[in-house]
């Protein structure tokens, strides 16, 4: 199955979620509303979507995972500054010792992934060399990260097959 179809379903069942053009506040016509949304969550999977059946996904989705009243321990959130997921998700108010949250300016969501040294900006590459120090405290115990750099490709692919299996 397509991961775009797989994505658009779980937007219609546990976020609700889009990026709509009805706001005052933004330069576009008002050509994109929420309606259209759910439409297409109507016209892709079931006519048994509708905004009462998408609120219940939402209400379901944030009492299973706490909404933002807890942060689960040792995940790291990265938020960019013009990502318009932002307010959907964790913000420096949310961040804890064993949570941390990066919020990075001017990049958009999904920058955190690309590899170190491929950053837009000065402060995108920082924050990865933050995470990835953190993943090996979290890893090894240590809390020198002079070796990060050769570590981070091992670290990510020890990552990925520990939640793979």
């Amino acid at each position: 199955m397509s991961p775009v179809r797989l994505w658009t379903y779980q937007t219609c069942v546990e976020y609700g979620w889009y990026q709509t053009t009805t706001s005052r506040s933004q330069p576009f016509l008002s050509a994109v509303p929420l309606e259209y949304f759910h439409q297409m969550c109507k016209d892709f999977f079931s006519t048994a979507f509708d905004e009462p059946s998408l609120r219940a996904g939402i209400r379901r989705t944030n009492t299973l995972f706490a909404g933002l009243t807890h942060m689960p321990d040792h995940v790291v959130s990265v938020v960019g500054g013009h990502d318009p997921w932002s307010p959907m998700g964790p913000n420096a108010t949310h961040a804890t010792t064993l949570s941390p949250v990066h919020v990075v300016p001017r990049i958009s969501h999904c920058r955190a992934i690309r590899p170190t040294g491929n950053s837009e900006t000065e402060e995108l590459e920082d924050v990865k060399m933050k995470i990835l120090s953190y993943m090996n405290n979290r890893m090894t115990g240590a809390t020198d990260s002079a070796s990060i750099a050769t570590l981070s490709p091992l670290l990510v692919m020890s990552l990925v097959t520990y939640y793979m299996t």
